[in-house]
Parts: structure tokens; C-alpha cells; sequence
């Protein structure tokens, strides 16, 4: 029986990785629209060996029974040690906005675990507003040349 969790009027379900395959083919359009629309330093083939190798997690969201979108996480360790839960990927398909639900269920996941805080970047304005809202803070910018 596979892990899920329901928070507010949404389902995340988490995908083992003997599931990945099955799984991938129907995130794989929606990491190209991610892609897309952001700065991307990685491809989804990087996503997919990530999930495969078990250094990423997918937890894939519904609601009423309907595919809403996902979310990929890592755990990394910042520069002072501390376990950091990286938000690596997330996608909301049009019409379903699982941005609070998916922060809530990403809070109750990491409770009673060594990991201290929550994170994830992105060139997109729009963002700093939405993480605010969601208790993010803006810790930093990184500029970036391509040579």
C-alpha cells in the first residue's frame, strides 16, 4: 500500500522507486513545461536518474481523484551541517493551486526528523510574494553567466 498523506482537500502520494518508471511518464511533459518557463540548470532525464537512484523523493498530488500535480524533494546538508529539505521540483496543473497544501504537507512530513529547515530557488519575480506568503524568506541571490 503506498505511503499518502491528505492535507486540506489533497492527496500526496509517495512514489517508491520501484514505481518511478510508471510515474515518470506522466510527470515527464509537466518537467518540460517547468523547464520552460525558468532558468533550469537540469534536463528531466536528471529528474528521472535522481527518482531512480533514490537521492530524490516523488510525492505526486490529486485532488478528488484527479492528477494535480507534484512535487520532488531532496534532503541536502547546508555549508553548517544543518539537514535542509530541497524542493528541487513542484508543478500545479492549471486549475488546481497546491501551493499551500503542498507546503503544509512538506512541514508535516519533516516534523519529528533531524530537518531544519525547507527550501527552493527560482528566477521567477513572481515567487518572492507566493514563498512569503507560505513563511519563506528570501536568503539570497544568485546571478549566473553561461560561458
Amino acid at each position: 500500500m503506498a505511503k499518502s498523506w491528505t492535507t486540506k482537500d489533497t492527496v500526496f502520494e509517495y512514489i517508491p522507486i520501484e514505481d518511478i518508471k510508471a510515474a515518470y511518464s506522466n510527470i515527464e511533459q509537466d518537467l518540460k513545461r517547468v523547464t520552460q518557463k525558468s532558468y533550469a540548470d537540469w534536463i528531466p532525464a536528471d529528474v528521472y536518474a535522481a527518482l531512480r537512484d533514490g537521492s530524490s523523493e516523488l510525492y505526486m498530488a490529486y485532488k478528488k481523484d484527479y492528477y494535480a500535480g507534484f512535487v520532488i524533494v531532496s534532503v541536502i546538508n547546508d555549508a553548517g551541517g544543518e539537514k535542509t529539505l530541497h524542493i528541487w521540483v513542484a508543478y500545479s496543473r492549471p486549475g488546481y493551486n497546491i501551493i499551500g497544501a503542498g507546503v503544509e504537507f512538506l512541514e508535516e512530513l519533516v516534523k519529528n526528523t533531524s530537518i531544519t529547515g525547507m527550501e527552493f530557488h527560482s528566477n521567477r519575480l513572481g515567487w518572492s510574494k507566493t514563498a512569503n506568503l507560505h513563511g519563506f524568506k528570501a536568503v539570497t541571490t544568485v546571478y549566473k553567466k553561461e560561458i
